[in-house]
């Protein structure tokens, strides 16, 4: 990988993909989730 592909990308993405998945119902288990592994890929 590059460094055209960054992590901040991937932050935003995931997001994206949150907010389109369930627009009504956002799981606050589910965003801690994906938090949880969007700081795992940052450390």
């Amino acid at each position: 990988m590059g460094g055209a592909f960054c992590v901040n990308d991937a932050f935003k993405m995931s997001i994206w993909l949150l907010l389109l998945s369930a627009p009504h119902s956002i799981n606050p288990e589910m965003t801690a989730e994906v938090t949880e592994k969007t700081q795992g890929l940052l450390s």
